[in-house]
């Protein structure tokens, strides 16, 4: 039988536990000669090939199995049983958001008792940071999940450590996650926008994908029987901030009209506010904005901005707590938290 059919034959059977569960140890190069009736170095390179695609998962020199969360009596359990280590995975520390989250993160964690491992991902190398945290003997991981890609889709699912994800976007399908209460918020935003005399109303992020915060904008304004178009949703350019005109545009061709603007989070609020100033627009006359997160940023306008407050200790605390739950049963059950938010009315948006 050639290898690669050999090698298809063990990955199927990986998948549908034909092997032993996830966290059990895998055949040794003996084992699979043994077993599959091939030399001795393609039983190496078949041990290398599913290692490298993800099927089995290298510590030292033992493999095992990857289908799944491991169970107690397995023997990777066995393997990180005394391990206080849990990892946390997110996108960027530079962004006001993560950074704040990571550090209420960090404290929460070592209060527990456990160290945190941080480590800071892109969609290139989320797969491999994900199975670092294992090998470097983490029983747990919180995750900042972002990145849809199936592959990483994939690993989340057959990962052998428990995840929490601190994200309305989830891979798995009995996720455990913790939020901010963003459909609740987007439909505040929307009565307050309307209540405040504004009336062209828009959303703007980066990207035109779902999400909860907007639908519960767009849903408010259904319930009021206010049409809301696709030309409604600005993109905004946050690599490129000198990109935006097309903002602006829109923004000018709604006059006389009071616009109002909920944006994805404060720094797209903020940048907005700057554009709008030096095209001598005024806010919140002209045009109201509101943002989300409350962000102490170093750009002057953000202790002024009509934005959404919840607490980061406290998504960081039930995170956390969901994760030790999980990882001392290694069932979880799917659960999902949603952090009370409040709107903060300041100086962006105000009353005709």
């Amino acid at each position: 039988m050639k290898l690669s059919s050999v090698k298809n034959i063990i990955k199927d059977d990986i998948l549908n536990n034909r092997l032993g569960s996830s966290g059990e140890r895998f055949f040794t190069a003996n084992e699979i000669i043994e077993k599959y009736d091939v030399s001795f170095t393609s039983a190496l390179k078949l041990l290398n090939d599913l290692t490298e695609e993800n099927f089995l998962l290298a510590i030292g020199n033992k493999k095992y199995v990857m289908n799944g969360i491991m169970s107690p009596n397995s023997n990777l359990h066995q393997h990180l049983k005394g391990s206080k280590k849990i990892g946390v995975l997110l996108q960027s520390i530079t962004n006001p958001y993560f950074s704040k989250v990571t550090e209420a993160l960090n404290t929460a964690i070592l209060k527990k008792g456990y160290t945190p491992v941080l480590k800071i991902s892109s969609a290139d190398n989320e797969i491999s940071t994900l199975i670092s945290f294992v090998q470097e003997g983490c029983v747990g991981v919180i995750s900042f999940f972002k990145n849809k890609n199936t592959e990483i889709i994939d690993i989340y699912n057959r990962l052998p450590i428990p995840c929490v994800f601190i994200s309305s976007s989830v891979p798995i399908e009995n996720a455990c996650c913790v939020h901010s209460d963003n459909y609740s918020a987007g439909k505040q935003a929307a009565k307050h926008l309307l209540e405040f005399g504004y009336e062209k109303l828009f959303l703007c992020g980066i990207t035109k994908a779902p999400s909860l915060r907007f639908s519960g904008f767009i849903d408010y304004l259904k319930s009021k029987e206010i049409q809301f178009s696709d030309e409604q949703f600005l993109l905004y350019n946050m690599v490129d901030t000198f990109a935006n005109s097309h903002i602006l545009a829109e923004i000018k061709k709604s006059a006389p009209q009071r616009v109002g603007i909920f944006c994805y989070h404060d720094l797209i609020a903020e940048n907005i506010f700057n554009l709008l100033r030096h095209n001598n627009i005024a806010v919140p006359n002209q045009v109201g904005l509101i943002g989300y997160d409350q962000l102490d940023t170093v750009i002057p306008i953000s202790s002024n901005l009509t934005t959404f407050y919840y607490s980061f200790t406290d998504i960081a605390n039930s995170a956390i707590n969901l994760l030790i739950n999980n990882i001392k049963t290694l069932k979880p059950v799917k659960t999902t938290i949603k952090e009370k938010t409040v709107l903060y009315i300041r100086s962006t948006t105000s009353k005709v």
